[in-house]
């Protein structure tokens, strides 16, 4: 296996992601730091750390799972348009269609001319 001299996307979106996260530990340092020098206790600037870390990672989640979700459903409506294209070509419209053959069509509910399939002789 040779190693790249040239990083790739994914190595560079990795140390970006990496610096986001280290400057946002900074800033969390520097505002709990903050809240200690103005006299509010320790236990209480650590549960709203951890507050914030859980709402972050609240909103990550749900921000991933819309995206799964739009994405699925394009997906499904891609899929539907090109059925319905389909289904255009091969589906009897109008004069052409016939009850008859249907997978649910039953002589009893359709009032019309005698369906040799269920002759009664």
């Amino acid at each position: 296996m040779t190693i790249s001299e040239e990083p790739t996307r994914f190595s560079k979106y990795g140390e970006w992601l990496g610096g986001r996260c280290r400057s946002y530990l900074r800033a969390e340092k520097l505002v709990a730091a903050g809240l200690l020098n103005r006299g509010i206790p320790k236990a209480i600037a650590t549960l709203l750390r951890w507050s914030v870390r859980i709402v972050i990672a609240l909103l990550a989640i749900f921000l991933a799972l819309s995206i799964a979700l739009i994405l699925v459903l394009a997906l499904v409506v891609a899929k539907s348009m090109e059925r319905s294209t389909f289904m255009k070509e091969d589906w009897a419209i109008g004069e052409q269609y016939h009850e008859r053959d249907d997978p649910f069509y039953d002589p009893i509910n359709n009032s019309q001319s005698v369906d040799p399939r269920f002759d009664d002789d």
